[in-house]
């Protein structure tokens, strides 16, 4: 399990070294399994469920043996860096797997390599160009795909720059042009297109932190992707899967989203985005950054002198205490 001590390995000898390399090849051989189409899988499992079981179970223990493995100080030394390198190799490719097992023995396993050693450039770029190549073009986007970047900047979000952040707004935009969006929905299934672009929000949360840059465009284009979805009302939404994303990256920057949205109540769509994110319960963050900027909320929301606004403390705010101000706009108000 994460954050545990690794286990003791028995010294090195040709027949463990033999028994690492065996792994390895096992495991690289069972993750074409992830290349084959889900629909094919499936009706292999149905006709072979406990062979495709027993296959699962044993790239998951391949795994585990090489996460063990990758922490033992013999196999740092020069005449192992093929190996290792074949090993980092092998959890890269099984974070893209559909099973969440090896998914999860596979991020265990990057993870220590990364807390021991600065992972080289080369290896780096090859393990994530099959990736990255697919990210070049709109069209190739999938949430599959999405979710396997997700894994990786979980883990290497260091490693990457604004520049992904870019190349991902530039694809949303595809969303809410007509043309490309037509383009989308004619090679994917119905809805994928949706779950594609809240796949897409949900990963500026992960990204190396630049909300000056980033939090006024995905704002705009979850209200904009939002008035397409089929029986949104003129007054905009609610809730829906874009907001949900959206939310996860207003958290991780509360204080630069509090600031953004209150200089904006004046605005009716984004007032309402705003009350919809604080309200939820994912907004804690939220709405604590928004109670420890009272005085500032009540300049931008209530028709009050600043001088009075100024003696104010939040515990007068939110506690009571001081005559009620006059009511909201009708946008804050709760409903009924």
């Amino acid at each position: 399990p994460e954050g545990t001590a690794p286990p003791v390995l028995v010294p090195l000898s040709t027949a463990f070294l033999q028994l690492l390399k065996d792994a390895l090849d096992s495991t690289e051989e069972t993750a074409a399994a992830d290349e084959v189409p889900r629909e094919r899988f499936m009706r292999v499992y149905a006709s072979q469920p406990r062979s495709t079981a027993l296959v699962l179970e044993l790239r998951v223990l391949c795994i585990e043996l090489l996460c063990a493995a990758i922490t033992c100080e013999s196999l740092k030394k020069p005449e192992f860096d093929r190996l290792r390198a074949r090993v980092i190799g092998a959890f890269f490719k099984a974070l893209t797997s559909k099973s969440e097992e090896v998914v999860a023995v596979a991020k265990e396993g990057l993870a220590r390599v990364i807390r021991q050693q600065k992972l080289q450039r080369e290896l780096l770029q090859s393990s994530l160009r099959p990736i990255l190549l697919n990210l070049a073009d709109y069209r190739k986007l999938t949430v599959p795909l999405l979710q396997r970047l997700s894994r990786l900047l979980q883990l290497l979000s260091n490693f990457f720059n604004v520049t992904l952040g870019e190349k991902l707004l530039e694809h949303l935009k595809r969303w809410i042009d007509p043309e490309c969006l037509a383009k989308v929905r004619a090679n994917s299934r119905p809805g994928d297109d949706v779950k594609v672009a809240a796949a897409i929000i949900d990963l500026f949360h992960l990204l190396p932190p630049a909300p000056a840059k980033f939090l006024e465009p995905l704002t705009s284009i979850t209200l904009d992707l939002e008035a397409q979805l089929p029986g949104t009302p003129p007054q905009g939404r609610t809730w829906s899967p874009y907001r949900e994303a959206l939310l996860r990256f207003v958290n991780r920057h509360a204080p630069e989203a509090v600031a953004f949205f209150l200089g904006r109540l004046a605005r009716p769509p984004y007032a309402r985005l705003f009350v919809s994110l604080v309200r939820r319960a994912e907004g804690a963050p939220v709405r604590k950054e928004l109670g420890s900027q009272a005085r500032r909320f009540a300049l931008a929301t209530f028709k009050m002198p600043a001088q009075q606004v100024a003696t104010l403390t939040a515990d007068q705010w939110w506690g009571g205490g001081v005559p009620p101000p006059p009511p909201p706009p009708p946008f804050l108000l709760p409903p009924p």
